[in-house]
C-alpha cells in the first residue's frame, strides 16, 4: 500500500475508504484496518503459553505503520445501494424491508436469553431499543432459543440501530467493521500490556464508540426511570453496567463481555471466538432450549459437502474439519 502509487482509478473502484477521493486518507485507513485485523488475530491467540508475553515484532509493525482504527473510523462498504430487488443494503434486505416494504423476515428475532439478561442484569441498557422493536404485547418480546421449526416466532425485529432509517436503511452502507470493535480490542491489548495506555479509558471510549454507533447520544433522557442529564454512555458506565475491576483478568473479561454486547447482531463470530478463548464469561441460560441439542457450543465448523465434492484433494485431514463427530472435542490451534 505504502510502496506503489495508487493507480487514477483507485477513487473510483475503492468502495471501502476512497469514495471521498482522498487517496492518501484512504491509503491510512487500508493500514489502520489491516493492523486491527493483525491485532485481532494476536489476540485469538492470546490465551496460549507460546504467546504470554509481549508479541513485541508484531505489535511493532502495528505501530510503525500507522496504528489501528479510531473512533469514528467504521469500516464499511456502499457500491450504490438502492432499494431494490437484490440492490439493496445486504443487512437491511436481509432483515428489515423488501422493496414493497414487507418484512424481509420473521424468522430472526429477538431471544429472550438476550433481552433478559440486558433489561436485568444491565438494567435496562439505553441500547437495547437501538437493537430491536419495543415490546409487541407487555413482556412478550423475544422468542426462545431452540424453538421448533415451523412454530410461530413471537419476538421482535430490528430497528434503526442496526438497519438505519426505514426511509434510507436499503442504501446507506454495510458494515464490516464498526469502529468500537476496533477500539475493544485495543482496550484488551492495553489491559495485556501489548500497547501504552490506560485500559479503563480505553474500555469506556469502546463502550461510548458503541452508543455513537447506534446513535444513542440523546444526553437527556430517562434510564431505570431516573432522568439524567450526563452523557447517556457516561450514566450508563457510572450507574448500571459492571464497575471496572482491578485484577487484569477480570478486566479482560468485561471487555470482552461488553464487545458481545455490542456486537448483537453484528458479528456473533468474534463473540464465538472469544468463549471459545475462554475470555467471555456469560450467564447460563445462552445455549439451545431444544432437548436434541449438544450440551455446548462446537469448537469448530466441518467443511460443507459442496467442498468435498469440489475440492476433496485439499479438505485438511484433520478429523474435525471432515466430520461432525469431533467438533465438541476437536480444538482450533489458538483455543486453550
Amino acid at each position: 500500500l505504502n510502496a506503489v502509487a495508487p493507480k487514477s482509478t483507485f477513487p473510483a473502484t475503492d468502495i471501502i475508504f476512497a469514495r471521498g477521493g482522498d487517496v492518501t486518507a484512504a491509503i491510512g485507513k487500508w493500514n489502520r484496518f489491516a493492523n486491527t485485523i493483525r491485532l485481532r488475530i494476536l489476540l485469538r491467540q492470546s490465551q496460549k503459553a507460546y504467546l504470554n508475553s509481549i508479541p513485541t515484532a508484531e505489535i511493532s509493525k502495528i505501530t510503525k505503520n500507522g496504528g489501528l482504527l479510531g473512533a469514528g473510523e467504521d469500516v464499511s462498504v456502499n457500491p450504490g445501494y438502492v432499494n431494490a430487488t437484490d440492490k439493496q443494503n445486504p443487512f437491511y434486505g436481509a432483515f428489515g424491508l423488501t422493496p414493497a416494504g414487507a418484512l424481509a423476515t420473521t424468522d430472526n428475532t429477538a431471544n429472550n436469553y438476550f433481552l433478559k439478561f440486558i433489561e436485568v442484569s444491565q438494567e435496562n441498557d439505553p441500547r437495547l431499543d437501538q437493537f430491536y422493536q419495543a415490546p409487541i404485547a407487555a413482556t412478550d418480546f423475544g422468542a426462545l432459543n431452540g424453538s421448533v421449526s415451523g412454530t410461530v416466532v413471537t419476538g421482535t425485529g430490528f430497528v434503526p440501530g442496526l438497519l438505519g432509517d426505514p426511509a434510507t436503511g436499503a442504501t446507506r452502507d454495510q458494515f464490516i467493521m464498526p469502529a468500537f470493535e476496533s477500539l475493544f480490542f485495543q482496550a484488551e491489548a492495553i489491559a495485556r500490556g501489548w500497547l501504552p495506555g490506560d485500559a479503563k479509558d480505553a474500555y469506556t471510549n469502546a463502550v461510548q464508540e458503541d452508543f455513537r454507533w447506534l446513535n444513542v447520544t440523546t444526553t437527556t433522557s430517562t434510564l431505570s426511570g431516573v432522568a439524567i442529564t450526563d452523557s447517556i454512555s457516561n450514566y450508563y458506565l457510572t450507574n448500571n453496567s459492571t464497575p471496572w475491576p482491578s485484577d487484569k483478568t477480570a478486566q479482560i473479561n468485561l471487555i470482552a463481555f461488553q464487545k458481545y454486547i455490542s456486537l448483537c447482531g453484528i458479528d456473533p463470530l468474534e463473540s464465538w471466538s472469544d468463549l471459545r478463548r475462554g475470555v467471555l464469561i456469560l450467564p447460563a441460560g445462552y445455549l439451545s432450549n431444544n432437548k436434541n441439542r449438544a450440551a455446548s457450543l462446537p469448537n469448530v465448523l466441518t467443511y460443507p459437502q459442496s467442498e468435498f465434492t469440489t475440492n476433496h484433494v485439499n479438505i485438511p485431514t484433520t478429523p474435525a474439519l471432515r466430520t461432525t463427530a469431533t467438533i465438541f472435542t476437536e480444538k482450533l490451534f489458538w483455543q486453550p
